[in-house]
């Protein structure tokens, strides 16, 4: 074999060892879990200052989603009253 010949075979033989350990690399690395839900006790909404805007969460055992103002305060419920019609208030009032 000529010199560059040997350079390339040796180059080749490089390439398929990298190769090799970066497939059994690429088997210890953990596949993300790819699920069509995600499920939590509440779920809340903040702004740019942090300030909760909104909150979807269970309230005696039934689901409701309430507003807040910009300060803070609770503007709007939406949720199931316990006769199971809908009940849609203004906190404030």
């Amino acid at each position: 074999m000529v010199p560059q010949t040997q350079d390339l075979a040796a180059a080749l033989a490089r390439l398929d060892t990298i190769l090799e350990r970066l497939n059994r690399l690429e088997l210890q690395v953990p596949v993300p879990m790819q699920s069509e839900s995600v499920e939590a006790e509440a779920f809340v909404l903040r702004d740019q200052r942090a300030q909760v805007r909104a909150r979807l969460d269970l309230w005696d055992h039934a689901p409701r989603l309430t507003f807040h103002d910009g300060i803070g305060d609770e503007r709007l419920l939406i949720g199931p009253q316990t006769d199971g019609t809908a009940d849609v208030a203004d906190p404030s009032q």
